[in-house]
This record gives structure tokens, C-alpha cells and sequence, in this order.
């Protein structure tokens, strides 16, 4: 065994159960790309600041495992069984480690494309077919629902019914129940009059092409919004995301039951919606 290469990084590491708390390793981290084989390696991380304990070792099998930023400040990913791993590699070592990680998966396609493949049988010969040729054309922008207001039709409904204001309430419910939202009933306490807060989200990814389908998308909040909630709106909203998300705010990661007041978000504060493709 041999280390091919190595980087000082920063990792955040979010568990696969929500309930589970997040660690966060210092900056002093080391990632590691080990090499047992022409074509056997594996990635391992050191906790400088703890004994150097091992974070994770994972064997690196496919270069789809190792998710990279497009920028220094964006973080690398790479998951396991136990959850996702952010890197932020160290912007003196990051390229030097790329460019190994790079030629270990020239050597492991090397070894790929030698290996010979099982015979197959002849397939059926039938006629050829005239077929028609359609250009290609790029994919159109994701259209969404016009339901950016979801968030307050719900906080609307709930005052027509604190109100005691049944015609806007029914023609609220009416309006939530053709969208297939489902609600939740929650005790009510006595305070005062929310008003929204108007906030924009950017779709960020570490795949470019994947960013540059979704322009920034504005949406009315209260305070008392939970990230878990303005993510439901979303979906509702029909955009279409995959399931690994995360919300950043001034830098931070969102947790999931923080409400807007918690993360002291202001009028036309930026999320990042980052997606670990």
C-alpha cells in the first residue's frame, strides 16, 4: 500500500438519520488516496485533531463516488453507508490531488477496457428500418407551478380560521385541497400577527449543467418557517429536485426545524438549495 496523493481539508459530515447529530471536523483534516493495486485504491480520511483517528475509508471503485465542487469554496461530497461527507479541499493541494485522482481513474478504465467481455450470441438479422432523424434539442427550463404563495395560503387559512372567517377558510381549504397539500392541525398560542418576508433561492449544484437549469426563485416566508416546510413548498411547487438537498444561509448549513426567525433571516436574504448530484 502506498498513498498516491493527500489534502488538507475541512469536512462537514450530515448523517443519514435526521435525528442524528452532524459532526464537523477542523480544517487540520487529511484526505488520503490510497493505492493497494495498478487499479485498487481507496479514499480515507484522518482526524489530525483527535489522534489522528480514521474518519472513513472507502473503497474507490467509480469515479461517481467522488463528487467535485466547481469551486474551492463549494464543498467536494463523497457517501457511505452512514451519511454524506462534505470536503472543502485545501485550495494549495486541491489540483494536485485532482489531477491523481484523475490518473487513477485513467488506470482503472485502462484495465477496464483490456478486460475481455463474455461472448454473446449473433443477435436476430432483421431488415433494417427507415428511420426518421430528429435534431436534438436542448431540455427547456423546468416550468414550475405558479404556488410560490403556498406558504401563505396555510398561514392565511389558519387566521380565517382563528378568525372564526368561514367563507375564506373553506375557499382557502378548497384552493390547498386541489393542490394535494396535506395539513396538519397544531395547537394554537396567542401571539401576534406575522408579516412575510420575501426571500430568494439559488439552485446550486456540483454539477454546472444541472445549475444552470433553474434561475433564482423568490418566495414569501414568516418567521416562524421551518427549513422542512419551505422545502415541502417546494416540492409542491413542482421543481422537480432530487432528494439530496441542503440549505446554506450566510455560510451556514440549515438545519431542518430552524425556523426563519432562528437563522435571523432579513428581507431578500439568499438560500443556496446545493445538490449533491
Amino acid at each position: 500500500m502506498s498513498v498516491a496523493s493527500y489534502s488538507k481539508c475541512r469536512i462537514q459530515f450530515i448523517p443519514k438519520e435526521r435525528e442524528s447529530p452532524e459532526v464537523h471536523y477542523s480544517d487540520r483534516t487529511l484526505i488520503e488516496l490510497r493505492q493497494y493495486d495498478f487499479d485498487d485504491f481507496s479514499l480515507r480520511t484522518i482526524d489530525v485533531d483527535n489522534n489522528r483517528k480514521e474518519i472513513f475509508n472507502v473503497p474507490f471503485k467509480r469515479p461517481d463516488q467522488y463528487k467535485r465542487a466547481q469551486t474551492v469554496n463549494q464543498p467536494d461530497a463523497i457517501r457511505n453507508d452512514d451519511g454524506l461527507y462534505l470536503l472543502w479541499l485545501n485550495e494549495t493541494t486541491r489540483d494536485q490531488f485532482y489531477q491523481t485522482l484523475d490518473t487513477c481513474i485513467e488506470q482503472q478504465n485502462l484495465i477496464s477496457k483490456d478486460t475481455p467481455k463474455p461472448s454473446s450470441p449473433p443477435p436476430d438479422t432483421k431488415p433494417k428500418e427507415d428511420k426518421q432523424y430528429t435534431p436534438k434539442t436542448q431540455p427547456a427550463r423546468p416550468v414550475p407551478d405558479n404556488r410560490n404563495d403556498v406558504l401563505v395560503d396555510i398561514y392565511q387559512l389558519g387566521q380565517h380560521i382563528r378568525q372564526g372567517d368561514t367563507d375564506n377558510a373553506v375557499a382557502l381549504s378548497r384552493k390547498l385541497a386541489n393542490q394535494r397539500i396535506s395539513l396538519q392541525a397544531k395547537p394554537w398560542s396567542k401571539s401576534k400577527e406575522e408579516q412575510t418576508i420575501q426571500i430568494t433561492i439559488k439552485i446550486d449544484s456540483n454539477d454546472q449543467s444541472f445549475s444552470s437549469r433553474y434561475d433564482p426563485i423568490t418566495m414569501d416566508v414568516f418567521p416562524s418557517t421551518k427549513i422542512n416546510e419551505l422545502r415541502t413548498a417546494l416540492e409542491y411547487c413542482n421543481f422537480n429536485l432530487p432528494a439530496n438537498q441542503y440549505f446554506f444561509v450566510n455560510g451556514h448549513l440549515a438545519h431542518e426545524n430552524c425556523t426563519m426567525e432562528e437563522l435571523n433571516i432579513q428581507p431578500r436574504s439568499l438560500f443556496i438549495l446545493f445538490i449533491i448530484q
